[in-house]
């Protein structure tokens, strides 16, 4: 994967994240996960699994293809 699409992904996940009104806390919560990995995962830190992937698309009500655009 290109470092844009690394970048694309994760302004994604913070943009639906918003959209959506959710904390990272809450979205933490929803996908089992802690509140400093997707602080790290926005911040281009970090990069999720694909099943990390389609757990946080989930847990935002979106469908996983759609933070890879």
């Amino acid at each position: 994967m290109t470092n844009s699409t690394v970048q694309i992904v994760n302004q994604n996940i913070k943009n639906y994240r918003i959209a959506n009104g959710l904390t990272q806390e809450k979205l933490a919560d929803l996908c089992n996960i802690s509140r400093d990995y997707i602080s790290e995962i926005e911040r281009g830190k970090k990069f999720p699994s694909l099943k990390r992937l389609f757990v946080i698309a989930e847990a935002m009500g979106i469908e996983a293809y759609k933070l890879l655009m």
